[in-house]
């Protein structure tokens, strides 16, 4: 019988073979918990000696390269117990395009006995596998945490994927795979890319058809995010890119301490998060989780009726006359005696204003809480609670006890959220799930937008869309944008997400929002079509703004109050 990796023509035959398609088991509890707290183990750290220090390389385009890695692949599959999947794209690495990066993106939960095998054939056929920390990058234990949820929420009666059987991502492909609603001519994707036309950004874009538009606005895309990425310093960016994980152990802290699934803590965090800084965002969770797990029996109080109804001269935050039937039910009970989820969040908004301390500490990107958050005057900064809605929602998925279903329809149709849920609960999925807000919306048109700005609008889902596949406005693009960079950067795209948000904050503060200053750096974008190119563009920018400042955290060390500490000082 004839040896298969004997001749480079049946090497691509081998790697499509080798490995029968299977779907990735999910990680045990055991392993979900020790992947989120980053806890070694003999294996991970066998494999992080492996992969580290490592640098990004391309998959040479070799016959003896091919046959290493095929053998190699082969014999992983077999340690791994058949729960290594395919590699994905396998014609793409006969041609010598991809990356080792691509060959692991697809490792599973029972990959670690194949990295015994997959380290030292990749540093065999040219060197270290990975530029990054594999942990990092999601690519060790691989499998999806048992409460994931899709970055995709199909809610039509004619939809033919489900969300909770199966991934649904937010990216180019789900834009393309958008039906065109009746009597359109164009589909979403069409539609929003044809839109950037209009973008000061893409003056110098001369493209005719769609699809060149799109390369040629993802490509501006990407040099933006990465000439972003390059003005941050090293020591900076080495803490920045940790904002998820420094999430996701606040929501582990706050899990423990109420008593509460890791997904209920994550899913409150991120149903509070529209429209609030992170900061506010984190006091308003805690304040929220912490009302419900002490204060369902506190008694009515007349300072709670104070606060909500007020005076004559001081009205209270729901006198006006459209609350009246609802404060009228709401007035002298408990919240445990409140059955509406809408009243419930009246009720904690009323109770926490009229007992508790209105400021907010900053955070660090570890998830230490640190001193007060200050205005421009010194004086500390107060919150402003969410609208009743969201605090509606975050209620109910405290209510849920962790049901995965219900807080996936919670989390709503938009896909900010549901990324955001998803970067917090598991930092390392292998999803590459990856929050687009304001700010990483501004980061990639290197522009000082805020929530009023169309294009902001467009980019977390507003405009054209499809309940069939869930796919909204142009969060694809950006989502495609910031995972393709990343992966030029050999990082994750969250990492990325989180360096170019910290960034783009320093150099757009929410002071420089101006219209006179929008109108200044659009015209400078404009001037692409008089020759001007766009990196002296972006340097006029940085020029115009005055450099990138600071964060509030930088020059603290890590450390700080931690979770159960930081929850030990609020008042009963």
């Amino acid at each position: 019988m004839a040896d298969p990796l004997s001749d480079e023509i049946a090497t691509d035959a081998l790697l499509r073979t080798a490995v029968p398609p299977s779907r990735v088991a999910p990680l045990t509890p055991e392993e979900s918990e020790a992947q989120r707290l980053g806890t070694r183990s003999p294996a991970l750290d066998l494999a992080r000696g492996w992969f580290m220090p490592a640098q990004s390389m391309t998959y040479p385009d070799t016959p003896e390269a091919n046959r290493a890695y095929a053998a190699a692949l082969a014999q992983a599959h077999a340690a791994g117990g058949g729960k290594v999947p395919p590699m994905p794209g396998s014609q793409m690495f006969s041609e010598g395009q991809g990356t080792i990066i691509d060959l692991l993106q697809d490792v599973g939960p029972k990959g670690l006995a194949a990295m015994k095998i997959l380290g030292p054939a990749a540093k065999a056929i040219g060197g270290a596998a990975l530029h990054g920390d594999p942990l990092s990058l999601g690519l060790i234990g691989g499998g999806l945490h048992p409460a994931w949820i899709s970055q995709r929420l199909p809610v039509a009666a004619a939809a033919v994927e489900d969300p909770l059987a199966e991934q649904l991502s937010i990216d180019v492909a789900a834009m393309k795979a958008t039906p065109k609603a009746k009597g359109q001519q164009k589909g979403l994707f069409e539609k929003t890319v044809n839109t950037t036309r209009d973008y000061p950004n893409m003056a110098g874009s001369r493209a005719n058809s769609t699809e060149q538009h799109a390369a040629n606005f993802l490509n501006h895309v990407s040099n933006n995010l990465k000439w972003l990425y390059n003005q941050v310093p090293q020591q900076i960016r080495d803490r920045s890119k940790l904002w998820y994980e420094g999430a996701n152990r606040m929501a582990q802290g706050a899990a423990k301490h109420f008593d509460i699934p890791l997904q209920s803590a994550a899913g409150v965090y991120a149903a509070l998060s529209p429209r609030k800084e992170w900061f506010m965002n984190v006091s308003l969770g805690d304040r929220l989780m912490y009302m419900w797990k002490n204060h369902q029996n506190t008694p009515w109080s007349e300072a709670m009726t104070l606060k909500a109804i007020g005076t004559p001269e001081a009205p209270g935050i729901y006198a006006d006359q459209e609350f009246a039937a609802q404060m009228q039910n709401i007035a002298g009970k408990t919240y445990s005696q409140l059955q509406d989820p809408i009243e419930k969040a009246m009720w904690m908004r009323i109770y926490d204003e009229a007992t508790h301390d209105p400021s907010f500490l900053v955070i660090t990107p570890e998830g230490d809480r640190l001193g007060a958050s200050l205005r421009k005057d010194q004086q500390p900064k107060s919150i402003v609670w969410a609208g009743r809605d969201a605090m509606a929602k975050a209620i109910q998925v405290l209510e849920s006890n962790g049901d995965r279903a219900a807080i996936s329809n919670l989390m709503g149709e938009k896909h900010k959220v549901r990324n955001f849920f998803m970067n917090i609960l598991d930092p390392h999925s292998p999803t590459l799930d990856v929050t687009i807000d304001t700010h990483a919306i501004a980061a990639a048109l290197l522009r000082p937008l805020g929530l009023g700005n169309k294009e902001v609008k467009l980019g977390l889902g507003a405009g054209p869309g499809s309940d069939i596949t869930g796919a909204r406005g142009a969060y694809g693009l950006y989502a495609e944008a910031y995972r393709r960079t990343a992966k030029e950067l050999g990082i994750s795209p969250r990492e990325l997400q989180s360096i170019v948000w910290e960034a783009v904050r320093g150099l757009y503060p929410d002071v420089f929002k101006t219209e006179a200053n929008q109108n200044a750096i659009n015209a400078m974008w404009q001037s692409q079509s008089q020759g001007v190119t766009a990196d002296a563009i972006r340097q006029q920018i940085l020029n115009y703004a005055g450099g990138i400042k600071p964060p509030e955290w930088h020059g603290t060390p890590p450390g700080g109050l931690d979770p159960a500490g930081w929850y030990a000082t609020l008042p009963q």
